[in-house]
């Protein structure tokens, strides 16, 4: 038996054995702690990391392939878990997200197109009347007025009215009783502001909600297209007002 495997033994069979076992163990090695192959595919039981002082990239991928499939970078994980992590909150310049909780970009409205504002609210001391600014839109602005238990007989009111920064702007509303429709069709900004919808005051304590919805038109064409609101102790806060809406630049 030790004569024939003697026999086989030959020179090129030593060193085909031990050339394998260099290129294995070299193979093990490299899993954790070795170099990294390139062109083959590389597996470790730890964390490897690389850190360059360096005053550019730590670490550049090109991949110069023009086929269709052809990507610098490629992250795989398991289901549920994120792809990668950061530790800083600065913007990436030209880093592209298509989708927001499954929905692509165009799915939503820009958001300088779009405002949602409120609720601004106010609380007055008896016999007090003041105004605040809900909101600027284009060549329009919406401000809110508060009256708190005014008169002698007493009584709250909320009222919100819309300015335009340009002459010959028009505007349009729809709300519920007591104001109704409002509307101008040639506004002026001499004319200092226009009702959306006027509460001329209820006895005080009471609670009122009204919704407008309407439209502002500017001579350039822009259009601002507004859903509002204003209350007296909708939510039971004495002497409190609220005001706010949603706009939208067409």
């Amino acid at each position: 038996m030790r004569q024939s495997i003697r026999s086989h033994l030959t020179y090129a069979n030593v060193m085909v054995t031990i050339v394998a076992f260099i290129v294995l163990g070299g193979m093990s090695y490299a899993a954790t702690g070795g170099n990294f192959s390139l062109g083959k595919a590389n597996s470790a039981s730890s964390t490897s990391s690389l850190s360059a002082p360096v005053n550019g990239k730590a670490l550049n991928l090109t991949n110069t392939s023009t086929g269709v499939s052809a990507t610098a970078l490629g992250l795989n994980v398991a289901s549920g878990h994120a792809p990668f992590t950061v530790n800083s909150g600065t913007k990436v310049k030209a880093l592209n997200a298509d989708t927001l909780d499954g929905k692509d970009s165009t799915a939503f409205v820009s958001t300088s197109s779009l405002r949602q504002v409120g609720p601004v609210t106010m609380t007055l001391p008896d016999n007090d009347l003041q105004q605040v600014t809900i909101a600027t839109v284009g060549h329009f602005t919406f401000t809110g007025l508060c009256a708190r238990n005014l008169g002698n007989g007493g009584f709250d009111s909320v009222d919100m009215f819309i300015s335009t920064d340009v002459d010959h702007a028009t505007f349009g509303a729809m709300s519920q009783a007591p104001s109704g429709a409002q509307g101008a069709g040639d506004m002026s900004v001499s004319h200092g502001s226009y009702d959306v919808f006027f509460d001329t005051g209820t006895a005080t304590g009471n609670q009122v909600f009204h919704p407008a919805s309407g439209s502002a038109v500017a001579p350039d064409g822009q259009q601002v297209v507004f859903d509002v609101y204003e209350g007296m102790n909708v939510r039971n806060q004495p002497g409190q007002c609220l005001f706010g809406g949603t706009f939208a630049v067409k």
